[in-house]
């Protein structure tokens, strides 16, 4: 019984790939708080804050769309 489940479960991860999933959201929300808490350091010009920034709207909108 517990052979037939487990199988089962891997047949829906191949097809849903949920872990995988939540492996890379889990990297880009890692990489939205590093550029947070860079920005947050301060010592930045107003061309690196405006980048950071921009990368973590992209960042946050691929988070977005995986959900």
């Amino acid at each position: 019984m517990l052979k037939r489940c487990n199988a089962i479960l891997e047949g829906y991860e191949e097809k849903l790939h949920l872990v995988e999933k939540f492996v890379n959201i889990r990297s880009q929300v890692q990489q939205i708080r590093k550029l947070a808490s860079e920005l947050k350091a301060g010592g930045c010009s107003g061309t690196i804050i405006e980048l950071k920034s921009e990368e973590i709207e992209k960042i946050s909108g691929e988070v977005l769309e995986e959900l």
